[in-house]
């Protein structure tokens, strides 16, 4: 049996739910990568309906496991732009219409899923530190070129 990711299952999902079928991988994949341009991330899309007065929606939205708050088109719009959503829809293959709807369907779950991948995405990006003994302090940084006199050259290591 194959193991298939959140986001595989979640584009499954789209094909069958809404009756997209292949199609469904077009449009979920230029809705994540809309969210994922945010100049700001997710901070920044919940500032941006914030400002359109649906901040309490998209908070629901990053809270796996609650209900989440449906959106209407025209909030969606409203939120986002008429111009975004036209370019997506282009992107995605639908009338603009049609893909406002979809979009108010999917939204919400590809908010969730990338809320529940944040804090993984930034640790596996985060530097990893070794944890100090205590009492004992950190070794000198060696000095590779102790031997170096002034004024000479020294050969880089061949790779």
């Amino acid at each position: 049996m194959e193991c298939m990711s959140a986001f595989e299952r979640f584009i499954d999902d789209a094909a069958v739910r809404l009756e997209l079928g292949y199609r469904a991988r077009s449009v979920v994949n230029v809705l994540s990568r809309w969210i994922a341009s945010h100049p700001l991330g997710l901070d920044g899309l919940a500032q941006q309906f914030e400002q359109a007065g649906l901040g309490a929606q998209f908070r629901s939205w990053q809270r796996p496991g609650e209900s989440s708050r449906p959106l209407l088109a025209s909030e969606l719009e409203h939120a986002i732009g008429t111009h975004a959503l036209v370019t997506m829809a282009r992107r995605a293959g639908f009338p603009p219409g049609t893909f406002r709807v979809i979009a108010c369907e999917l939204l919400p779950g590809l908010v969730t899923l990338a809320s529940a991948a944040r804090p993984v995405r930034a640790a596996a990006f985060r530097p990893t530190r070794l944890p100090r003994l205590r009492g004992s302090t950190p070794a000198p940084a060696r000095q590779l070129n102790r031997d170096r006199r002034p004024g000479t050259r020294t050969k880089s290591p061949a790779c």
